[in-house]
């Protein structure tokens, strides 16, 4: 009996416009298609990705490439030696196993791949697992006519004579059910010796969830402020992601959080605890609050250079791309203290500096007054002595009546 893959509703991600990459395996080089470059506009607009749509039922992974201008089929199946679509996975966080990362690779090409045991000039789908060093295994081959005849119907029934969408599937269980792992999707047309391809970001599936962690737990009263550092981490158990920047989102509550130098998205590359000053308003209500901070993290790779045979290639593109997530910040606001326990809590924490200075200035004080009374006395009896002696002289000189 098969394991089964975490069921998960309809997600849906954005792909960025015009972010096709041209890799020349001639000059071994890797380019950035921008809107502006020197581009072949039917073939590059026929393959780029606007959205990826998919769910699953933990066994059958199913996604929607929407593609942003049209699938010109007929052009592209006519003028391009190769036009495939598919998806990467990644069920091994270990970036050793598998093929820069990659494990296994659903792939949907026509004409047929030519170290396929048979040869068909149509649209071929398959399945099969990528080894570290560098063969794959195929685990499924079919020869399916179904593309072709759901590009022809789209095509048919588009105003504009273009397929907007591009349906496909994965059997989990070809992969044996991976509890978590990420999918990356692609289109891809060979030309002139050089491969035009789209890439989407890695997908986490589940898709992760995250929560911020304090360095300690913030409790503060009206008008106090706490500096605290605050760490990105997965509520899943994964490790920490690369966090580009934290930014505040709009926040009812009125509660302040900052770096204490400035805003809060001047964070940069950091994967410690990022310092933040927490300020609560004089008139926030007591309660718990959940201040929710928007965080940008690195998603891994762009492109999967390894595994597209590029990874010695010159590039012109970044080297990783980023995805933005929510989280929030937990902030519990305590009652004002009433005047004894402001006096009480102000005297635990100055109470021994007073007094050790209110005993230091009482032990002077004393030893002051020690020395006064000293010298008065000292004083008082050198005045003695000298009328005793007053005294003694005038007897001498006079005689006394005791005599």
């Amino acid at each position: 009996m098969f394991a089964i893959s975490p069921s998960i509703v309809r997600q849906e991600i954005q792909d960025s416009l015009y972010d096709l990459y041209k890799i020349d395996d001639t000059h071994q080089t890797i380019t950035r298609l921008g809107y502006n470059t020197e581009k072949n506009m039917i073939l590059d607009d026929s393959i780029d990705i606007n959205r990826v749509s998919y769910f699953s039922d933990g066994k059958v992974l199913n996604a929607t490439l929407w593609l942003t201008y049209g699938f010109n089929q007929t052009w592209l199946l006519e003028n391009s030696g190769i036009v495939s679509f598919g998806m990467l996975v990644d069920v091994n966080p270990n970036p050793a196993i598998g093929v820069g990362g990659v494990n296994y690779h659903k792939e949907i090409q026509y004409p047929s791949p030519p170290d396929l045991p048979f040869k068909y000039i149509s649209w071929t789908e398959d399945t099969h697992e990528a080894l570290s060093s560098g063969e794959h295994r195929y685990l499924r081959i079919e020869h399916n006519y179904n593309y072709t005849k759901l590009f022809q119907q789209e095509l048919n029934n588009s105003a504009y004579g273009l397929a907007h969408y591009i349906p496909m599937s994965l059997d989990l269980n070809l992969l044996v059910s991976p509890n978590r792992y990420k999918v990356m999707f692609y289109t891809l047309a060979y030309t002139n010796n050089s491969r035009i391809i789209d890439f989407t970001s890695w997908i986490d599936i589940p898709p992760p969830r995250f929560n911020i962690s304090t360095s300690s737990p913030v409790e503060l009263r009206p008008d106090q402020t706490q500096n605290v550092g605050i760490v990105l981490k997965s509520m899943a158990g994964f490790l920490p992601p690369r966090v580009i920047s934290f930014t505040n989102l709009e926040s009812h509550s009125g509660i302040q959080v900052m770096l204490p130098k400035g805003k809060l998205n001047e964070v940069a590359n950091s994967a410690a605890p990022i310092p933040v000053n927490i300020t609560i308003p004089h008139n926030t209500q007591v309660g718990e609050y959940t201040i929710p901070i928007q965080a940008m993290i690195s998603s891994g790779s762009s492109i999967p250079r390894e595994f597209i045979g590029a990874k010695t290639y010159n590039s012109y593109v970044p080297p990783e791309s980023f995805t933005n997530t929510t989280a929030d910040l937990t902030v519990k606001v305590l009652e004002p203290l009433s005047f004894s326990q402001w006096f009480k809590e102000e005297w635990s924490v100055y109470g021994g500096v007073i007094s050790l200075v209110a005993g230091g200035f009482t032990a002077g004080v004393a030893s002051l007054l020690f020395d006064r009374l000293r010298n008065r006395n000292k004083n008082n009896g050198n005045q003695n002595t000298k009328i005793s002696s007053g005294l003694n002289n005038l007897d001498k000189k006079s005689g006394s009546p005791f005599n």
